[in-house]
């Protein structure tokens, strides 16, 4: 994966949080789907990635991060860090 080929990614922006989501989902969201929400909460707007996996339950990989933060895919799971654990 080409986005999480030099370590963790750094979502500092929408358009980074929609690169990550089409590079796991690819064309046909087999094994990664997502979502991307948007909210303004007075005037304080709010951008959240949401991304699983194809798993079961107690064996998936579920992972909601917002615009500062980092995420990383080690040994096929995704991890979201924050900015002090990079």
């Amino acid at each position: 994966m080409a986005i999480f080929g030099t370590g963790p990614v750094l979502l500092d922006s929408p358009e980074k949080m929609f690169e990550v989501l089409k590079e796991l989902v690819g064309s046909d969201a087999s094994r990664w789907r997502g979502m991307i929400d948007v909210w303004d909460m007075n005037g304080d707007v709010t951008w959240r990635l949401e991304v699983n996996n194809d798993k079961g339950p107690g064996e998936g990989n579920t992972v909601q991060a917002f615009i500062g933060d980092y995420l990383v895919l080690t040994y096929g799971r995704l991890l979201k860090l924050s900015p002090d654990e990079v």
